[in-house]
């Protein structure tokens, strides 16, 4: 404080408790990803997609696209 002055050692205090603050939201973030991860491939509803092999979806365009079945988005309804 008495180097650089009151603003600047508020500042530094400050952000001190800023950081400290985000550190329980850091490792609630964490851990809400780490059960995301692990229950990834027991959601009913992507397990359904991911067997769904004879479902047959319309084209996504006019032109050029082809039909696709929907087991073919089986990784991105697991994530």
């Amino acid at each position: 404080r008495r180097y650089f002055g009151e603003k600047v050692g508020l500042y530094s205090a400050w952000l001190g408790w800023y950081t400290g603050m985000l550190i329980p939201a850091a490792l609630v973030g964490v851990f809400v990803f780490l059960y995301g991860l692990f229950t990834m491939d027991s959601s009913q509803v992507s397990r359904e997609i991911c067997e769904a092999n004879t479902t047959i979806m319309c084209p996504m365009c006019e032109d050029t696209c082809k039909p696709w079945t929907l087991s073919d988005s089986c990784v991105y309804a697991k994530v």
